[in-house]
C-alpha cells in the first residue's frame, strides 16, 4: 500500500476523538465537582455517562451539552 492509499483511508470519528473520553476523574475535574459527587449523579442517572465493566466513561461532548441544557433549563430559578 503507498502512503497516498494510506491518506485515502478515511479515519473513524471515533479515533480521531479518544480525547473525548474522560475517566470519572477527569470528568469531575471538567464540571468542578468530586469524583464521589460525580459518581452519585451518575448512578441517579443525571449525568450523562456510559459503563465498561465496573468503569464509568464520560464524553467531554456529551458532559457540556447536558451541562449547557442543564444552565439553559436552570436559567433565572435562583
Amino acid at each position: 500500500m503507498s502512503t497516498h492509499q494510506l491518506d485515502a483511508v478515511p479515519t473513524p470519528p471515533e479515533v480521531l476523538s479518544l480525547g473525548e473520553v474522560l475517566t470519572a476523574d477527569e470528568a469531575a475535574a471538567l464540571l468542578g465537582v468530586s469524583r464521589w459527587t460525580l459518581y452519585s449523579a451518575a448512578n441517579r442517572h443525571e449525568v450523562p455517562h456510559r459503563r465498561l465493566g465496573r468503569r464509568m466513561l464520560f464524553s467531554r461532548r456529551a458532559l457540556l451539552l447536558w451541562l449547557e441544557g442543564a444552565s439553559l433549563r436552570g436559567a433565572g430559578k435562583e
